[in-house]
This record gives C-alpha cells, sequence and structure tokens, in this order.
C-alpha cells in the first residue's frame, strides 16, 4: 500500500442548518497578504478596504490583529445577520445560486457554531480565542505571470508590469513599491523573515488545526518547506489539514514526503482553460508539464482527491468548457473575476452574453454563470472594451502572443 493512503481528503460535511449570513473566519481566521499585512479574509480583496486590519504580521502579535476594528466591525454584522460590505465575493456568488468560500468554511469547520460565536464574542466584538484557521503567504515569489494578476502577488510580473503600464512602480496596501528599490522589495515581500511572526505561530502551534497555502506559489518557496518541517518537528503536523493553491508547474518529492506527516491534504489546482489558451492565461506555464504533474500526483496518492480553481473572465468564456471535460471526474470551483474590470465578463456586449447562455446552456455549465450573464445582460461597457483591448495588445508586444488566434470565438464579438 502507498504511504500516501493517508493523503485522503475526508472534510466533514457539517449541517447546512446556519444563520443565513453566518461565517466562521472572522472568529478562527488568521491571513497574510504576501506583503505581511493582516486582513480578514482574502476574498476581501475587491472592497474598497481590501478587508486589510491596518496590521502587519512582521511587527504585531496575533490578538492585536484579531481584535482589529475591522474583525470587531464584521462580528457584529455577522451576529446580526447582516451581509458586511468587505464579503459582497462570496454574496455575488451566492445570490447567482453558486458556492462560496463562505459555505465552504462553514461545513469544513462546523465544529465552531454560531452559539460558539456568540459565547465568545463581547458586546465590542473583541474574542480571546487562538486562530485554528492558517492563510499564510510567504511572499510573492512565483514563476507565472498570469494575465488577471500583478507585482503584488507574483514577482515574475515586475518588467511587464513597468512595460504595460509604462512606470517605475506599483500600489500594495496602499503603499508605493518601486522595482529598482531592491531593498524595499526585500523588506517588503520578506516580511516573514520577522521574529515577531515566527513568535506568533509559536504560541499559537497547538491550535492550529488548518493551513492554507498561497503564494507566489508555494510550492517554489523555500520557506513553506522550513515552516512544515517546523510543524513536524513539534509534534502536531498529525492534527493538521493542509490546503493548497498551487499551479501544479512544479512536484517537489520533497514536498510529496512532508505531507505523509499531515491528517489530511487539501490540493487545489489553479488553472483557468486547456492547452494553448491555459499557456495564454497562466503565461509561461505550459499544459504539457501540468498535465504531467497531474498523472505523478495521481500515482504516488492513488486516492488524491483534487479541487480545480477556475477564474472566469473575458479571455476564457468561449473555450473553458474543454477544461470542465478534462476534469469530468474532479471538482471544480468557478470564481467569477470582477478585478481587473477589463477582464470581467460584465463589460461583454450583450450578443456575445446571449450566446455564451446558449453555449452553456447546452453544456450543462454552473448556474451562476448563467445568472451572472443573465443579470449583467445590457452592462456593456465600452471604456472597458478598450480597456481590454489595450492591455492585451500591450502584453503580447511583450511577450510575442497572440490573444487574437489563441481565443479566436472571442474575437467574433470584440
Amino acid at each position: 500500500m502507498s504511504k500516501y493512503k493517508t493523503l485522503i481528503l475526508n472534510f466533514p460535511i457539517g449541517s447546512e442548518q446556519m444563520p443565513d449570513n453566518f461565517c466562521v473566519i472572522p472568529w478562527i481566521h488568521a491571513a497574510t497578504k504576501t506583503n505581511g499585512d493582516a486582513r480578514v479574509c482574502c476574498l476581501m480583496s475587491n472592497h474598497e478596504s481590501g478587508g486589510l486590519t491596518g496590521h502587519n504580521w512582521a511587527v504585531d502579535d496575533a490578538q492585536t490583529i484579531l481584535n482589529s476594528d475591522i474583525h470587531k466591525k464584521i462580528r457584529l454584522q455577522l451576529l446580526s445577520d447582516e451581509q458586511p460590505g468587505e464579503c459582497n465575493t462570496c454574496w455575488v456568488k451566492e445570490r447567482a445560486g453558486g458556492g462560496s468560500r463562505r459555505k465552504f468554511s462553514n461545513r469544513v469547520f462546523s465544529h465552531y457554531t454560531l452559539a460558539n460565536a456568540q459565547e465568545q464574542t463581547h458586546a465590542d466584538g473583541t474574542i480571546d480565542a487562538t486562530p485554528e484557521y492558517w492563510d499564510i503567504r510567504f511572499g510573492n515569489l512565483c514563476n507565472l505571470k498570469c494575465v488577471m494578476c500583478g507585482p503584488q502577488s507574483s514577482s515574475m510580473w515586475y518588467k511587464d508590469w513597468a512595460k504595460v503600464y509604462d512606470t517605475d512602480h506599483f500600489t500594495d496596501s496602499g503603499k508605493t513599491i518601486y522595482f529598482d528599490d531592491k531593498q524595499q522589495l526585500d523588506q517588503t515581500y520578506n516580511w516573514w523573515q520577522s521574529p515577531a511572526f515566527w513568535d506568533a505561530l509559536q504560541e499559537n502551534l497547538h491550535s492550529i488545526k488548518h493551513i492554507y497555502l498561497v503564494g507566489g506559489e508555494p510550492t517554489i518557496i523555500e520557506q513553506h518547506y522550513e515552516f512544515l518541517q517546523m510543524l513536524v518537528d513539534a509534534g502536531v503536523s498529525k492534527n493538521i489539514t493542509l490546503e493548497y493553491d498551487t499551479n501544479l508547474t512544479n512536484v517537489h518529492t520533497r514536498a510529496l514526503d512532508l505531507w505523509t506527516n499531515f491528517e489530511k491534504l487539501f490540493l487545489r489546482l489553479s488553472v483557468d482553460d486547456y492547452g494553448e489558451q491555459n499557456d495564454y492565461i497562466r503565461y509561461p506555464s505550459k499544459w504539457s508539464i501540468i498535465e504531467r504533474n497531474i498523472s505523478t500526483l495521481r500515482n504516488s496518492i492513488p486516492d488524491l482527491r483534487l479541487e480545480v480553481s477556475l477564474t472566469w473572465q473575458v479571455l476564457n468564456a468561449f473555450t473553458f468548457i474543454e477544461l470542465l471535460n478534462f476534469f469530468k471526474h474532479d471538482e471544480v470551483s468557478i470564481r467569477i473575476l470582477s478585478s481587473p474590470e477589463f477582464l470581467d465578463c460584465a463589460w461583454l456586449p450583450a450578443t456575445a452574453k446571449q450566446d455564451l447562455i446558449t453555449l452553456y446552456e447546452q453544456h450543462n455549465v454552473p448556474d451562476h454563470l448563467i445568472n451572472y450573464l443573465k443579470d449583467t445582460i445590457n452592462d456593456y461597457d465600452d471604456r472597458s472594451h478598450k480597456k481590454f483591448l489595450s492591455f492585451c495588445d500591450k502584453l503580447d508586444n511583450i511577450r510575442n502572443t497572440d490573444w487574437r488566434t489563441v481565443f479566436v470565438d472571442l474575437t467574433k464579438y470584440i
């Protein structure tokens, strides 16, 4: 029997009998951005606040961060069965009939109920609990520069960003970051070297039940492996579930060996299309390598259950069905992209949307995408249309690619 047999994903389903708007995340979750800034939830990035707490894990302790003003406000709103604006990504997806991170988290952490939240929350929204669910991003080191991404999440984007936008800087959490300032880049994205962060982890080590590892690309980040080894050496790994977002362009033996020490593994593959379409969107990935790595994982972990994480946007709107067919035996989670706005399907012409609705209905595409197209059927935006053309043409000039030959069906409408 394979030594990887223990890695079967087997989350508790839990009860769906939750208050309409309750979400467990603000009570049990500790989250970092790639620059170390603390936030309530990664899906709040599209809100004007970004879900940011005003604290950074390089200098602040867990209790200070988890009792930030925004944490307290959101907890009190959820306890009143309200829908905080910061959580709009989940509300939009749920209203369209789709699943959401909120629902997923409530199922995975079903042991933490509304009654627990009410009991542990003080009148001002503060709590005394320690985090059991950590979202950790060890900087922005990545080997891809996906079309919808940017330098905040991928170090590979630096040169292309400077050329596309004719600039010497970008912004992250409202701060200006200069490409030619290596010291500033190191201080910003090597925040994890701070003793304060490791002290926070050590203090909460025995409370950790679930770790969400994102990047950059976590499988090429050395600190990610050091962290896993620390958990193994401390004897707590056997009680922890690992959850990854990975582009799966790399499968390291080191990772396979370390994973055997953890209770469960949840591997979420970030791909957005099939073949050359995926290679364009998630440049410079190669579909043949991803497919080979999937096969390697399935052979190494016979009972592996992959979830595919797909970001639905203008470029893949007409082509991603082939990816769904390829992963027909796996669970596929589809996120509706809203930023940058020129890649949001909301601006597409009504004729394109109507043809997409017909196409999707023929291929049993999830209802929340069809509903989104119907809800935005008349929201064509010429400004976003022009931004899309300008952006893709500039990118093609830099990367020697051609979106028009890769996404032929799309060109009929724009």
